[in-house]
């Protein structure tokens, strides 16, 4: 209508002729002035943006209140700026300005153009030709450990990507741990946890080839479907909320790195093992009590890693004291209570295959109560002391 001069006049309020109220017109466009607005921030909810963090927060904070506030900038006479376009510029040059003066710490995690989550695609058709909700795709993505997106992945750390398709399973997941260990710097969280698990995983990988497992597919199945899990998420765009914390705080200075891979296995034991039972008993068609010998002989590999960690990355007695806030978080966590939280919690997943909305709310609840025992891991107790 506005293109059609004739039109316009009729519905200007400005116009003596004009038909529109001008109450009525402010009226219909406060609506969706206010719609676009709320839209915005769903975005932000359905992309996890953790607006906890003052990198999201503050331009968030302040564009928002400058565009609903019109405030204006007055450069001349004839220029000024103000309102939404305004709050625009601000947001967008104020958010990434802060991201490139952050510490390293702050500026992992959801960002705040990370964009919209798969939860906005509500449905999606299947071979079948039936439609599937997003929630019973994302279901069968977690178990099963590939993308919801099929032929979508990307890879937040450069050279941990595709290897060639003819390595075997096995050598294909240590070739991705070895490709992270060469990219990562030393002292990152996530290049700690990775040098102890690359070490367990090439001893599981002896073990199976020298016959200690009496059942070697399902043992090497369980394996490698397991390190998948642990290599999905570090590739991954927006990670489970078990590994965020590592995540995030990979680069503090004030967090050991003894802290740095409890926090690790406390998310890949008590998260990703549950799921990668499941996703090996898809695969070999089986149920979980078949898989009991191999995931008990896979858990005596994970103690090799906790006994590795103590002894490699422990303080020595000179600066690990009695009352040194590291001894007590040691002290409360137990790997034979996550191993045996584990093997529950993948029976009941197993046991809810068939109701995919029962199963991603227990799997996303696994999920966030294993995130926060790693965030409470990863409690800072001092800048990381230089042995001699």
């Amino acid at each position: 209508m506005g293109l059609n001069p004739n039109l316009a006049i009729l519905t200007s309020p400005t116009c003596s002729r004009g038909i529109q109220p001008g109450g009525v017109l402010g009226g219909i466009t406060v609506i969706p002035y206010g719609m676009i607005g709320l839209l915005g921030a769903q975005i932000w909810i359905n992309g996890r943006v953790d607006l906890r963090n003052p990198l999201n927060l503050v331009p968030a904070a302040a564009g928002t209140i400058i565009g609903v506030g019109g405030v204006e900038l007055h450069f001349t006479d004839s220029f000024e700026l103000g309102g939404i376009a305004l709050g625009t510029i601000v947001v967008i040059t104020g958010y990434h300005a802060l991201r490139y003066f952050a510490p390293a710490h702050l500026g992992a995690g959801a960002a705040l153009d990370a964009g919209a989550s798969a939860y906005d695609d509500r449905t999606a058709p299947d071979g079948s030709g039936r439609l599937r909700t997003a929630r019973t795709r994302l279901v069968d993505a977690a178990v099963d450990g590939v993308s919801p997106e099929p032929g979508k992945r990307t890879a937040k750390f450069p050279g941990s990507g595709p290897v060639p398709a003819t390595l075997p399973p096995m050598e294909a997941v240590l070739a991705r741990m070895r490709a992270l260990d060469e990219r990562l710097p030393p002292q990152d969280g996530v290049a700690v946890f990775n040098r102890v698990y690359l070490t367990v995983t090439e001893t599981l990988d002896r073990r199976i080839g020298r016959g200690d497992f009496p059942a070697p597919r399902r043992a090497e199945t369980l394996g490698v479907r397991f390190a998948e899990r642990y290599l999905a998420a570090v590739e991954a765009d927006r990670a489970p909320a078990c590994w965020r914390p590592l995540l995030q705080y990979r680069r503090h200075p004030g967090i050991r790195p003894l802290q740095h891979a409890l926090a690790g296995i406390n998310a890949h034991i008590g998260h990703d093992l549950a799921v990668a039972v499941v996703s090996t008993c898809r695969a070999l068609d089986c149920e979980p009590a078949a898989l009991e010998a191999d995931f008990d002989r896979v858990g005596d590999t994970l103690v090799a890693l906790e006994e590795h960690i103590r002894e490699d990355l422990m303080p020595g007695p000179d600066l690990l004291e009695i009352a040194d806030p590291l001894t007590h978080l040691i002290g409360s966590w137990s790997l034979e209570r996550a191993r045996a939280g584990a093997w529950a919690a993948a029976r009941l997943l197993w046991s809810l295959r068939r109701s995919p909305d029962l199963a991603e709310e227990f799997r996303e609840s696994l999920d966030a109560g294993v995130g926060l025992v790693g965030r409470c891991l990863l409690t800072p107790t001092g800048r990381t002391p230089v042995r001699a």
